[in-house]
């Protein structure tokens, strides 16, 4: 379309190219994200093993165990979301080749999406980071795991806000 457009489908053109970049790089960042998220359960199937010295450090740990599984849950619906959203732009390019002003408004909202999900991403990692650390401390006690998974809604509250508000921005991927 844009090379019969002559000289005004230029700006369409490269307006297509780099959201068609965006959403390769949004897929490469959702396996980067699936491959960090499986390390990080990896990592909470030791915790059984770790020491009783440290049972109230697993307690506050185990409350941010769930808290990261159901994070990592909404990343993921997440991430599929906008990739379909990426499908759609890409569509409705296609049909909108005189409108660039649009294309350029939603390439726009797809970076700043981006930018949240990258910052979610940085905090997933640091709450990974302080797992592996906590879990050295951390006892095969299978009774105080139990007992400590009660505790663990509480977190839950927090971690759904966090999830709203990720869902929020997701919502700006959507055409």
């Amino acid at each position: 379309e844009a090379a019969h457009a002559g000289e005004a489908g230029k700006g369409f053109s490269v307006v297509s190219d780099e959201i068609r970049k965006l959403a390769e790089t949004s897929s490469e960042q959702s396996k980067k994200i699936g491959d960090e998220l499986k390390r990080i359960q990896e990592t909470f199937a030791d915790v059984a093993g770790a020491s009783d010295n440290a049972r109230k450090s697993f307690e506050s740990v185990s409350k941010r165990v769930t808290s990261t599984n159901q994070l990592v849950q909404q990343i993921h619906g997440a991430i599929q979301e906008q990739s379909e959203g990426s499908k759609q732009i890409l569509e409705a390019l296609q049909a909108m080749n005189d409108n660039t002003s649009q294309v350029k408004n939603a390439s726009v909202e797809m970076t700043e999406g981006t930018k949240t999900i990258l910052d979610e991403i940085s905090k997933l990692h640091d709450i990974s980071q302080e797992i592996s650390g906590l879990m050295t401390n951390i006892t095969e006690e299978t009774a105080e795991i139990n007992a400590a998974s009660g505790r663990l809604s509480e977190a839950s509250g927090e971690l759904n806000k966090n999830v709203q508000d990720i869902g929020s921005q997701i919502d700006l991927f959507k055409i």
